[in-house]
């Protein structure tokens, strides 16, 4: 009975008390009316304080992953100058595996501060490169018992001038840091993402690949693939649920609106070790669940099937697996959107799997929900033959037909794919003009697969 009925119960059945009952009567009300919102405001600040409590425990991991990739890129730094007036074999090759697992850790580092995505995506390609780089070098340098080239400690150079603009950018943020500022901001898009602001798409990186072609592309200011109508945040924790191995799903709570380039919900478990962040369409954006041990070991061929099942079921569609690479468990696979036969390089969707529990542990759709649209795709001016006739001294040539980005546009080209000189290029012909629109040259180990 609310405190209104128990009111007029009261006036009903004792109408002819005294005025001495009704202000007692009116007293009791207000008492029990107090007594609720005295429960009321005791929930509230129980509600706040748990999230206050969620909020410092976050921002703690956020400062100890900050602190790790500054402390990190530094010593990058640090050895990348030793290596350029090292002159002995094992040295060399001692401190470029340092790099690759320097790197290895920074990256996961830098996931746990990526919230914000468009924030971290070139220190991230960054840290790709360097560490693989160092990899590839240190794995060279061993099979031909040799020391670094000229070239090789030019290309190692300028990855140091990279790694010297993150850092600069990184302490000059660490006086906000120290003076209590939070990394994490829900209302702005993130503290730390001033941290960054040097690190641009106008650095110069070296024209070398490891995650595939085009894996960092996105030169679209406005996000083009977002469609259906907003959904609740209730709605999206159903949708964010659903993309977890069941152990995860019952931990799964709403953190938060995202106001970035786009509108996202954000999904954590109570530690912020498994994350699903949605738009608020309910389109998945990305997610990511902790690495476990387990009994199996899959092949390329396995994860690439559990990848392409899982991408469908969430509903990105007609994805084709384009370039896979298996490091330390997980294999890392991209996806490009296929249309009539052409791949769409700028609709790529990425995709964890673990090798050892067959699990997906995580996805990345940054790039697809940037550029996905519907395409008229032009048909192609020159045939295959005619591209092929250029290059002559390609050995093993394969090529496909596909859509590239190349500045603020997008270029029907040929992909070609070969070995010259026993190093393998994907070189891209503009498929109207015959024209090289770009050539990477394929950095390679035994960890990696082209999937063409």
């Amino acid at each position: 009975m609310t405190p209104d009925n128990i009111y007029n119960e009261m006036v009903y059945h004792h109408h002819d008390r005294s005025r001495c009952v009704k202000r007692n009567t009116f007293v009791i009300v207000t008492v029990l009316l107090s007594v609720a919102l005295l429960l009321t405001s005791v929930g509230w600040l129980a509600t706040t304080q748990d999230n206050e409590g969620y909020r410092n425990r976050l921002e703690n991991m956020y400062l100890e992953s900050y602190h790790d990739l500054l402390d990190g890129v530094n010593d990058i730094e640090i050895s990348l100058d030793k290596l350029s007036i090292s002159t002995t074999h094992a040295y060399q090759v001692d401190t470029l595996e340092e790099i690759h697992l320097k790197a290895s850790m920074l990256v996961s580092s830098l996931s746990r501060l990526s919230v914000y995505d468009q924030t971290t995506s070139n220190t991230t390609k960054y840290l790709n490169q360097v560490g693989d780089y160092a990899y590839y070098l240190a794995t060279r340098l061993t099979r031909d018992g040799d020391t670094l080239t000229p070239s090789e400690k030019s290309s190692l150079s300028s990855l140091g001038e990279v790694s010297t603009s993150i850092g600069m950018a990184l302490r000059e943020y660490r006086d906000s840091v120290q003076a209590g500022e939070y990394l994490l901001d829900y209302s702005t898009g993130g503290g730390y993402a001033d941290a960054f602001d040097t690190v641009d798409s106008s650095i110069d990186y070296p024209t070398l690949i490891y995650d595939g072609p085009f894996s960092d592309s996105r030169q679209n200011k406005t996000p083009l693939g977002i469609v259906g109508d907003v959904i609740s945040s209730e709605d999206g924790l159903s949708i964010a649920t659903t993309l977890l191995p069941s152990r995860y799903r019952e931990e799964l709570s709403y953190r938060g609106e995202m106001h970035t380039l786009y509108d996202s919900y954000l999904y954590t478990t109570p530690t912020g070790d498994v994350s699903v962040n949605l738009t608020t369409t309910g389109q998945l954006i990305s997610m990511d669940i902790p690495y476990e041990e387990g009994s199996k070991d899959l092949s390329t061929r396995d994860c690439v099937a559990i990848a392409s099942s899982y991408l469908e079921e969430i509903g990105y569609k007609s994805m084709r697996e384009v370039w896979c690479s298996i490091y330390y468990g997980t294999a890392y696979i991209n996806y490009v959107y296929e249309s009539d036969g052409v791949l769409i390089y700028p609709d790529m969707v990425k995709v964890k799997v673990s090798t050892s529990t067959g699990e997906v542990i995580g996805v990345e759709c940054i790039s697809y929900i940037f550029s996905h649209t519907s395409r008229d795709i032009p048909r192609a001016t020159l045939d295959e033959e005619e591209i092929l006739l250029s290059i002559p001294d390609m050995q093993n040539v394969s090529s496909r037909l596909c859509i590239v980005p190349d500045d603020d546009d997008e270029v029907l080209c040929y992909e070609v794919y070969g070995e010259i000189d026993e190093y393998k290029y994907f070189i891209y012909y503009d498929a109207s003009t015959g024209m090289e629109i770009n050539i990477l040259k394929v950095i390679d180990s035994e960890d990696g697969e082209l999937l063409l």
